[in-house]
């Protein structure tokens, strides 16, 4: 569900940007461009620089070319889900944001990686990488029951992969983007965030749950 919240947090957000924080421990990052952190420093982020710090509950990023982020302890594989909150703030910006999934170095070179996006103007996408190939596999468009977000609010928006024996499906705020076999993209490995360009977010939680029960089995 998306829902506007207080300025508050805006506010929130601004001051703590002020502040001398590293980013936080352990993750790891592989951005379009090269650009510093500008953590704790009073340059605001741009093409040349990024913030990324921890704002419990989650993290404050605001970046200036797009990127992974992630933590390399944090994998998945078999069936689960991976569920983000994540908060938009106001900004010029239609840059994507989401998940990503089945991150990893390929053996055949490059990496892999699987990404679940959606944009200020409601609309949704996948995409998949693997040693360099770049595939579309749902290009941008809207999605049914999924609204354009405010320009002039904060907004909450979920983003959810579900990973099954037989598929992978993708959801934003409940409605589903789409379903896929699971040989079309990468689906096994590291999992975290995919921020593009400009976009500035506080993303209040990263929730992964290994699904044990029994999968039915095709008749």
């Amino acid at each position: 569900m998306r829902r506007l919240l207080p300025v508050v947090l805006l506010t929130v957000a601004s001051s703590l940007a002020a502040q001398s924080t590293p980013s936080p421990a352990n993750w790891q990052w592989r951005l379009d461009a090269n650009a510093a952190l500008v953590n704790g420093t009073k340059t605001p982020p741009s093409d040349s620089g990024w913030f990324f710090v921890d704002m419990a509950p989650g993290w404050h990023v605001t970046m200036g070319p797009g990127g992974f982020l992630y933590d390399p302890a944090n994998s998945a594989s078999g069936r689960f889900a991976v569920q983000a909150e994540m908060i938009l703030f106001p900004s010029k910006t239609n840059d994507e944001f989401g998940l990503f999934i089945g991150g990893a170095a390929d053996p055949a070179g490059g990496e892999r990686v699987s990404w679940l996006v959606v944009r200020r103007d409601g609309q949704a996408a996948v995409f998949s990488s693997r040693s360099g190939q770049y595939s579309v596999i749902r290009d941008w468009a809207a999605v049914d029951g999924v609204k354009p977000l405010a320009a002039d609010g904060n907004v909450r928006t979920v983003v959810r992969v579900l990973a099954e024996p037989d598929s992978v499906r993708f959801f934003v705020d409940g409605a589903r983007v789409g379903a896929w076999a699971r040989e079309t993209l990468p689906v096994d490995g590291v999992y975290g965030f995919r921020i593009g360009r400009g976009a500035n977010l506080h993303i209040t939680n990263l929730d992964f749950t290994r699904r044990h029960a029994p999968y039915p089995s095709r008749r």
